[in-house]
């Protein structure tokens, strides 16, 4: 679902859809209003391998694109609109975001990190995340409700490139034990 959110945002902003050859009808009227043609079919192409390599410039230009879009359908009170955008472009920062479940060294790594469960930071409740890299994949997880002190030794031997990745998906794991809780 994310990959065709990302999918559509991207061709809001980059319509290559519209860019071909012998355009007729709907398809030719679509891409006279989007004001793309066949000759604008190669910077789409390569805007298009800039976002998908990642690169900083690129994608922060779709990001601006998309954001002018939102915007402006807010602006015009098209709130559904709108909020179709956001889906869009929060899908599009997932895409293009670093992947960290896999790395091409063939290293071992444990990854840690550890978020507050309680919406204060309280240090006594909190959830540690585990993760056990080896050969260059994930081969497994953990996470265990703990203290931050008690989180500290494996969260300090977390390697710099990892940090990013653990910190995330422990806020995602003491944001779902929050949701839990709220339901019981």
């Amino acid at each position: 679902a994310r990959v065709r959110l990302a999918a559509a945002g991207l061709h809001r902003v980059l319509p290559l859809g519209y860019a071909g050859d012998g355009q007729r009808g709907t398809v030719a009227d679509l891409a006279q209003r989007r004001g793309v043609g066949s000759s604008d079919r190669a910077a789409l192409v390569a805007a298009l391998t800039a976002v998908l390599d990642r690169d900083p410039g690129a994608v922060s230009d779709v990001r601006a694109r998309l954001t002018q879009r939102r915007d402006a359908a807010a602006a015009a009170e098209r709130y559904e609109l709108a909020g179709r955008i956001q889906e869009e472009l929060t899908a599009v920062g997932w895409v293009v975001c670093t992947q960290r479940a896999a790395v091409l060294a063939p290293e071992h790594a444990d990854v840690a990190a550890w978020a507050a469960v309680s919406p204060g930071g309280s240090r006594r409740d909190g959830i540690l995340v585990t993760f056990e890299v080896r050969g260059g994949r994930l081969r497994g997880w953990r996470q265990l409700a703990c203290s931050r002190r008690q989180a500290e030794r494996p969260v300090a031997a977390t390697p710099p490139k990892w940090r990013d990745f653990a910190q995330r998906n422990a806020e995602l794991a003491a944001l779902l034990s929050r949701a839990s809780a709220a339901n019981r």
